[in-house]
């Protein structure tokens, strides 16, 4: 197994020499092994290691008992760990995701601020050859192209993060294989064992089914991966080429120029749109459905509109240009009045949009920040802009103009006055979705806030 890692490590050059990897360790018997293989091969690789684990804060008890127990394995091998936790219900429900969604983003944003905390070349996680076969066969039976079945890549990014997976050339029989050789004992969650998730009943059912057919099932569904992968590149490649002309993007969205794509082949058109919506960073994909409605949309008369998942809309202007995500509604807006924000819970702003207040932990992101209660000067608003506000930005030097801020952004002018502002008496603390101050810096923080926005 540590032969298949260093292999796959110097093929996608994984990291140079005297890098720093946040090795992501839930307890369970991948990352354990992943980590076990990566603290051996630490000096071949030239790597530093800081194990990182994400208490969800889900399985009461069990869940604890997790991060203790990883804690315990990285003092025992001499390494640092970083155990965080986050309220992944209330984010759920501030964010309307399903548990395992709202999960599976809250751990990748808290690990890619652990990583940029440290200043870690990369994020590793533990998927093995056999996730990228539940993967593509998941994929597949959802309906994918070249980037769906191209699976997990070997190095990504996720939440702003470079990611590498440096077991995913590994069976999931070899990692059980590698835990007994070295009397590994990873924790074990009940939940993998339960088909009442997709990707479980996939694992004990429909794989051992088709192997049944097939032996190699595995492999020739990663080699399949593989493929695809590439040609999933080569679109993004030519996208790339097109993207300066095509594109104009703001906080609040992209608008694409109509003619410009509409002369694109359709899998760059496809491409364009994807893209365009990932940008809002929704955290998901756009359904193949609402990408060919979309296309067909754009190909009938001016004027016309769509939603799609996640609280995103697609417009066709009288131009035909194609915004998504950057009507004037999309973004968040205040009524009349400022809003005081003084107890945990729910606050509604004009237009479907919410700030919720929290005193657990939230990921971070630009729609979200950390403060310390003690920094804050009564009362906490969310307010519109006022004449001469400024804003002194975490990690830069001096203020700026928040005036200067939305022009730079190419915020809307017809959203600018109506944009919440979180301020205390004293000072601007953040400008959602453009910049927190160095006052919000996070440290020792007892308060989140979020700005959630509508339901479709």
């Amino acid at each position: 197994m540590r032969d298949a890692i260093a292999r796959l490590f110097a093929a996608h050059a994984m990291a140079p020499r005297g890098a720093l990897l946040v090795a992501a360790v839930s307890g369970g018997p991948d990352s354990l092994a992943m980590l076990h293989a990566l603290h051996a091969l630490r000096e071949q690789l030239g790597i530093r290691i800081h194990v990182g684990h994400v208490d969800h804060m889900l399985r009461g008890a069990a869940s604890a008992a997790d991060a203790a127990f990883v804690a315990e394995t990285a003092r025992a091998w001499g390494l640092p760990c970083t155990v965080q936790a986050v309220d992944v219900a209330a984010y759920a429900q501030a964010q309307r995701l399903n548990l395992h969604d709202a999960a599976r983003r809250a751990r990748y944003e808290l690990l890619a601020q652990l990583g940029g905390q440290l200043g870690a070349h990369a994020v590793a996680t533990a998927h093995t050859a056999s996730d990228q076969a539940e993967t593509v066969l998941m994929h597949l039976l959802r309906g994918a192209g070249p980037d769906g079945l191209g699976g997990i890549r070997p190095v990504g990014t996720m939440a702003g993060a470079r990611l590498v997976r440096p077991l995913l050339g590994v069976a999931r029989a070899q990692v059980e294989q590698y835990c007994a050789a070295h009397q590994l004992r990873p924790r074990a969650d009940a939940t993998n064992a339960d088909t009442a998730y997709t990707r479980n009943r996939l694992r004990h059912e429909l794989l051992p089914h088709l192997a049944s057919y097939n032996p190699q099932i595995e492999s020739l569904l990663g080699r399949t991966a593989a493929i695809c992968a590439d040609e999933s590149d080569f679109i993004q490649q030519a996208l790339d080429a097109q993207w300066g002309a095509l594109a104009r993007q703001s906080p609040l969205g992209t608008t694409l120029d109509g003619p410009r794509w509409a002369a694109l082949h359709p899998a760059l058109q496809r491409a364009a749109l994807r893209r365009a919506y990932a940008a809002l960073a929704t955290g998901e994909a756009l359904p193949w459905e609402q990408v060919e409605q979309a296309r067909a949309l754009a190909a009938g008369p001016v004027g016309r509109r769509m939603p799609l998942a996640g609280g995103v809309w697609l417009q066709i202007g009288y131009g035909g240009e194609i915004s998504i995500g950057a009507a004037q509604h999309s973004g968040p807006q205040l009524g009349h009045a400022p809003i005081e924000l003084g107890a945990i819970g729910d606050y509604p702003l004009a237009n479907g949009w919410r700030i919720w207040l929290s005193a657990q932990p939230l990921p971070p992101g630009p729609w979200a920040v950390a403060l310390r209660r003690a920094d804050l000067q009564p009362p906490l608003l969310a307010r519109p802009r006022q004449p001469g506000d400024r804003i002194r930005p975490a990690g830069g030097r001096g203020s700026r103009s928040l005036q200067d801020l939305f022009v730079d952004a190419k915020l809307p002018r017809a959203l600018r006055d109506r944009w919440p502002i979180i301020a205390d008496a004293q000072r601007v603390l953040w400008v959602p979705g453009l910049r927190a101050a160095e006052a919000a810096s996070g440290q020792a923080a007892d308060l989140w806030i979020q700005i959630c926005p509508p339901a479709v």
